[in-house]
């Protein structure tokens, strides 16, 4: 990252070096001079819900001003969440809001955050199928909340996104948070979870869902070389099973997406060092939601001072975005960045821990 320059009316600042081409090697997310690369930032919400709520694309500006208060908080990488129906132009959407205009939008933010530097990192959050078991978030058959795997118009979503995203400075995070395991047993959880289909039927029976491994062979069937991000079961936060169900990927271009919160079952140091610390020897790691509710960071700053210890490749803290953040982690006040109390440790941690 560069130094802390104010930005001009127009225009990423002059001294931004463009963001590095990133892929797997070893345990390592690397440039392409072999040098070890550590993302540390944020999540930038709104893709995932304005779209189909009907009122917008983004929550909150998308300009070279706001994407410069991020960089005055040392944030190297911004993960957008992002709309299945809205990028796929499901009926019923405005036209303004879907389709054509939602990748529009989700391209111009891409080559911003690019050229001030930035890793853009796309993830999958909402996804359509009617699901109403444990922990169903919504009755919806419309991707207007988190469902527990993705459907088949997550194939389309990547397969049309990938060859839109050529360029291997942008990660591809496949699907946030599956939660498989609220519908059927853990076992055949991570089954449904890599393989989809035939292994998510008892459990998930109103919609054809489709597993991990479907995903990443839809993206490389593209052509695609871009770093490919897979989260585990139990909201991302399940690594137990890994290593014996992980995806397998021909060009050897996988990381792990981690979540951790307060409220998760991997919570506590103990977890962390039996089954993320392994996963994170052996494989890229990089914990993409990072949060707490209780307007304070002690625990975004132990999960985050742990997961550099313990050799993984960074974290991305939910969210940036304005609120309360006893409601929600809420990381700002407004878009100039000014912290909550929340932010203010996370702004803490990334300024401590300085450029990568």
């Amino acid at each position: 990252m560069s130094a802390l320059v104010a930005l001009g009316p127009t225009g990423p600042r002059p001294e931004d070096a463009p963001a590095p081409r990133l892929r797997a090697h070893g345990a390592a997310i690397v440039d392409d001079t072999d040098r070890s690369v550590t993302l540390r930032g944020v999540n930038r919400v709104g893709g995932e819900y304005a779209c189909v709520q009907g009122w917008g694309l983004w929550d909150g500006p998308t300009d070279d001003a706001s994407v410069a208060a991020m960089l005055d908080w040392h944030v190297n990488a911004v993960r957008l969440p992002l709309n299945e129906d809205c990028w796929n132009g499901a009926p019923g959407l405005p036209a303004e809001l879907s389709g054509p205009a939602y990748a529009r939008a989700v391209r111009e933010y891409t080559d911003r955050l690019l050229r001030h530097g930035i890793t853009p990192v796309l993830s999958l959050l909402w996804s359509t199928g009617r699901y109403t078991g444990p922990s169903s978030a919504c009755p919806d058959e419309a991707a207007r909340c988190l469902k527990p795997m993705p459907d088949e118009g997550a194939v389309h979503f990547w397969t049309t996104l990938a060859r839109a995203f050529p360029e291997r400075t942008v990660l591809f995070d496949l699907y946030n948070e599956p939660f498989p395991e609220q519908a059927t047993d853990p076992e055949t959880a991570w089954h449904c979870w890599r393989d989809g289909g035939d292994a998510c039927a008892t459990g998930i029976p109103d919609y054809r869902a489709v597993g991990l491994q479907t995903l990443v062979d839809a993206v490389r069937a593209t052509g695609s070389e871009n770093l490919l991000l897979v989260a585990p079961p139990r909201w991302a936060n399940d690594l137990s099973g890994w290593a014996r169900h992980h995806p397998d990927d021909p060009h050897r271009n996988l990381a792990v997406s981690w979540h951790a919160y307060p409220t998760n079952s991997c919570a506590k140091k103990a977890c962390w060092d039996s089954t993320v610390a392994p996963v994170a020897a052996t494989w890229p790691l990089l914990a993409t939601e990072l949060g707490e509710y209780d307007c304070a960071g002690g625990f975004v700053r132990e999960a985050a001072d742990w997961l550099d210890r313990n050799g993984a490749d960074g974290y991305l803290a939910w969210a940036w975005n304005t609120g309360d953040c006893a409601q929600r982690p809420s990381l700002i006040t407004d878009f100039t960045g000014h912290p909550t109390p929340y932010g203010a440790a996370w702004r803490e941690q990334l300024t401590r821990t300085g450029d990568p």
